[in-house]
Order: C-alpha cells, then structure tokens, then sequence
C-alpha cells in the first residue's frame, strides 16, 4: 500500500481483488460487462493459476474476448504489485518494473493492443483511483503505442508494454513475460477487403519467430510465455506448440460443446447466431475458427456426401447378421471416465454396411455391460471387444453380471493387433467402402459423422476404429432363391404336374380319341 495514499471504500476493494483476480479486473474495473464465468472465469484462471506453469498455450474462437481478455487485461493485471505474495513463485517480477513483450502478426495489430492499455491508465478512473502510485506523467515518460511505461523504480531499455510484429528484431531487449497474440491472422486483399487465409509461409514465418522468442525472456529460470489464438490451418502455429511444445500447458474452448453440440456462450452466440456464422462463412472457416477443426481440401479422407443417412431402421434390410464392436477405453484416467463406444452393424449382400446403433460415452464398466446387452438383444449379434482392455477392464464385471442374472450372451475377443499405427490403418481401410457409397447410417449418429468428416484432425477416431474393426470382421449376406411351400394334393398342383409330364400335343387323357372324333364328322 503507498504511502500517504487516501482511498476510498471502492478502491481498496478494487486495489485487492485486482490484484488477486484477472476476472474481476477485467469484468468490473475494466468494463468487459459481457464476459461470462463459465469461458472468461475459465480462461483467466488459466491464464494466472501457478499450477498451469510459465509457458500456457490458449485457442478459442474469433470474436471471444481473448485479446481483451488475455493480451491487455492480462498486461494490465502483471504490473500491478502482489502484496499479498499469492503469485510470487510463478510470476515473482509481477508490479509496476515488469517488462512485457506483446507480439502480434504485424506491428500495427500489436501496438493497437498498447494503445488499448494506455487509455485504460489515462481513463479509468476506477483503475487509476485503486493504482495511482502506478500512473505515470504522461508527458514526462515513453507513452507511444509501441512502447508504454508505467511510474516504477527501475532504469530499463524495454518499457513496462513493448509492441512487436512477426519478423521485427528487438534489439539489445529481455523481457520478463512474452504474450503472442494470434502471430498467424487473416491479411484483407486490397482490392475485394474480402479476408484471405493465410499461407504456409505466414505459418512458417510465425512459427519461426515463435521459436526464436525464448532467447529474448531475461531469465530461463522464470520469465514466462503464453500464446493465445484462433485455428487457421491444420498445421498452424498452435498445431506445433501442441504437438512439439510438451513445456506448454493448453487450454481450448470452441463455440459447441463437442459431446452434445449445446453453444456453449449463449448469452452473446445462441445457435442461431452460430447457424448465421456457418452459412455466412461457409462450413470450412466456421469448423477450423468457432470449433477449432481446421482442415485443408487435400486432407480430406472421407466425404460426407458419400454416406447414406437414414431416418429409422425401417429402413435397413432384413435377415442381416449384426456384430457389436465393444471399444473399451480405460478407467484410470485422473480426469474421470474415458469414453467408450459400442457399435452395431451388419453387411447386406451387396456389402454395404448398415449401422444400426451406436453409444459414445463415458461408462463404467458395469454401464458398458450394460449396453452391449442390449445391443445385443436389439439385433440377435454376437459381442465382439478387445482382447487387451477386457481382460483388464470388463472381464470380472462381465463374469459375475451374467453369473448374478442367469443371463448369457456369446461375447468374443478381439485379437491384439499389434502393427504400428494399428489404428489408422484399421480406419483408413474404410476409404474404399464409403467411398463407394457403401455406408449407411441413422439421423441421430452425428458424432460418427463428425469423426468421418474431420479425420485425421478430428477430436476423437474411437467410432472409426470401432467401424474400422467391424468390416475386418464382417460377412456379407448370402442371397438364396426363395422356395415357396407347396400342397402336392391341390388340383391347381395336379394339373401343372400333369403338363409338365407330356411331351406331345396331347395334353389331357382322351385328347386323342376327341381329336379322331372331330376328324370322322361324328358327333356321339
């Protein structure tokens, strides 16, 4: 608390929770009134919490508050001091002498950020009344959009706020805390405004400077980086932190809940408005931007439009014989339940496969049982589940279930394959079928569709490599000619089996001596 220092009731409150709570700066003293608990509450809890580490990786959707949010908030929220030392140990350089770096894909985006920042200290009044130890002379110290320092103790080269674009140099600079703000963004053509989607080299570039970035933190040991955007592309910027990165902690909110496509920020997005995004914008730029599923045309493995959707199982054909494949996931998990899925098919004679019932989720094991028994009896099939993850996992459940109900069910292992990339192949080996337009589906299995339309970049594969496992094992119908039963003692039977036996024109006993009757003229 600075000496000689008056406050009010209001800007004590604001001065503590400030400084303990992103949320509260952002939502109350900096105005953001649309910010909701359940994405900012989340978002700025990852994006201060010790437990996430110095380096924290973040994707949500356009238009969602993480600039305001993360980039200015965030700033905003590392220079202001730690009195009560709750954030010493990850962020021990929090206060006015912090040295931030706020990196954008170009120089004007970034420093549009800093320009955002100042007017917050030079009209906030509620900010400024709980912080005036922090407010600076305006006139009397670097204010500029590019590079912006608060009132502090330290004589430095780099301002409390320095802006950067992808490929600018920083000269003879450190930092304590790096925040890069969508390094790969959309560029307007200058002749339609229309956005164009950026290039593999705007990614490489982006990436590129992403790596050299750590060389300019003051101290290995404890200055901090965070990455915040949007998906632009399968293999973005983001796709390599993740997959490359492993110091990062991640965090991902799209605008859909994945299990039960609820939107998930109503109050500004309700399905409405999302269904006007994806007809505005098309299918492609409303899965990779708001569901955070980027694919590029040549990625694509399976077409939607190849799959045959059905409204009911009346219409699959009869006599069929239905597998269900039992996908077992662990429970282990610290997360809680792993997701499991149950699939049922059969193979008609043509060798088109119908799915005729599908469950994803998270079961325990007694639920899994449960549900492939009455798959089961829905569809007369034999259970199928994988060698490896029923011994572990259902086998005890699966022994005294049907030991307690007296109730039996003809339940096989799947055989461990072992193969590299075993999965994969199992999936890819459906490209041929559906292809063909040889799949067909129920209305209601959307999550089938989705892995389909989405893979190799879809969130999850376990109904495709259930799929994949049923047309290994799979046997198409056999087509038999129909014999009708017949009744030898019917006269209709007698007389056709009475033509059949002549061979002459004589087709009935007499037919002769009528015939010489009609050639001699008599008529008794």
């Amino acid at each position: 608390m600075p000496n000689g220092s008056v406050f009010t009731d209001q800007a004590l409150i604001d001065r503590k929770m400030c400084q303990r709570s992103l949320y509260y700066l952002c939502k109350e003293v900096l105005g953001y009134n649309d910010l909701v608990p359940h994405v900012h509450g989340d978002l700025c809890d990852f994006a201060t919490n010790p437990k996430y580490g110095r380096f924290r990786q973040a994707t949500m959707p356009r238009t969602w508050f993480k600039t305001w949010t993360w980039t200015i908030g965030k700033s905003i929220w590392l220079s202001l001091p730690d009195e009560d030392g709750i954030f010493k140990e990850n962020f021990p350089y929090k206060g006015p002498d912090v040295r931030i770096l706020i990196a954008s894909n170009v120089i004007d985006n970034a420093a549009k950020m800093v320009f955002k920042i100042k007017q917050e200290w030079m009209q906030n009044e509620r900010l400024k009344a709980a912080f005036p130890e922090l407010v600076p002379d305006f006139n009397k110290t670097r204010w500029s959009d590019h590079v912006a320092e608060l009132r502090r103790t330290i004589k430095a080269t780099e301002g409390t706020y320095t802006a950067v674009g992808v490929g600018g140099a920083v000269i003879s600079q450190h930092f304590d805390h790096i925040i890069e703000d969508d390094l790969v963004y959309a560029k307007k053509d200058d002749f339609t405004g229309m956005e164009l989607m950026p290039t593999q080299e705007d990614i490489d570039n982006a990436i590129g400077w992403h790596k050299l970035a750590q060389s300019l933190l003051v101290n290995p040991k404890t200055s901090c980086m965070d990455n915040v955007g949007t998906r632009w592309a399968p293999q973005d910027l983001i796709w390599y932190i993740r997959r490359f990165e492993k110091i990062y902690s991640c965090f991902e909110v799209a605008v859909e809940d994945p299990d039960t496509g609820d939107t998930i920020w109503p109050e500004r997005f309700p399905r409405e408005v999302l269904d006007q995004i994806r007809e505005a914008q098309g299918n492609r730029i409303y899965e990779t931007q708001y569901l955070n599923r980027p694919r590029a045309g040549e990625d694509i493995v399976f077409k939607r439009e190849y799959v045959h959707i059905h409204e009911s199982l009346d219409e699959f054909p009869l006599d069929m014989e239905y597998k269900t494949i039992v996908d077992v996931a662990g429970w282990g998990d610290k997360k809680g339940l792993a997701r499991n899925c149950i699939l049922t098919a059969g193979m008609d004679s043509k060798h088109h496969v119908w799915v005729g019932r599908l469950s994803v989720g998270r079961f325990n094991p007694t639920q899994v049982i449960t549900i492939y028994k009455d798959h089961s009896r829905q569809f007369k099939s034999n259970i199928l589940i994988e060698e490896i993850q029923y011994q572990r996992a259902i086998s005890h459940f699966s022994r005294e279930e049907m030991e307690r109900t007296g109730e039996w069910f003809m339940q096989e292992r799947l055989p461990y394959d072992g193969r590299k990339d075993a999965k994969n192949l199992r999936i890819r080996s459906l490209e041929p079928m559906i292809s063909n337009g040889a799949l067909h589906i129920l209305v209601s299995m959307g999550t089938l569709l989705e892995e389909l339309e989405f893979y190799p970049y879809s969130k999850t594969v376990d109904i495709l490599d259930c799929l994949g496992y049923y047309l290994k094992l799979a046997k198409p119908v056999t087509e038999t000619p129909r014999v009708e039963n017949k009744n030898p003692f019917k006269m209709s039977e007698i007389e056709k089996e009475l033509k059949g036996r002549t061979v002459s024109m004589v087709k009935y006993p007499f037919d002769q001596q009528i015939a010489a009757w009609g050639k001699s003229g008599s008529t008794n």
